[in-house]
């Protein structure tokens, strides 16, 4: 798959390339995205500031793949996500975090 990512911080560090397509457990689901948009989380992230992997942000270690808010279709999903997702489903997805 394609995707923006970067593996330490710094904007300098952004790729636009080949990513391997991550396996999904059996309570997430792989949406293929048509549409995203980058927010102050992965400006956050990008640069470094605001303790990306620390206890203020919480977020996943990098590797970290820009775009929090996306929009797109159950590419698949996993044994123990809901009946009524389907595969084909176009969804949207707006992650928030406060502290």
């Amino acid at each position: 798959m394609k995707a923006l990512f970067f593996n330490k911080p710094g904007i300098e560090n952004l790729i636009f390339g080949d990513y391997q397509l991550p396996d999904i457990r059996d309570d997430e689901v792989l949406v293929e995205t048509k549409c995203t948009s980058v927010n102050p989380i992965d400006y956050y992230a990008a640069t470094g500031i605001h303790g990306v992997n620390g206890p203020a942000m919480n977020l996943n270690p990098y590797p970290h793949i820009a775009g929090s808010e996306i929009a797109g279709t159950v590419k698949s999903k996993g044994k123990r996500v809901n009946n009524t997702l389907r595969e084909g489903d176009r969804v949207i997805i707006y992650n928030r975090i406060f502290d």
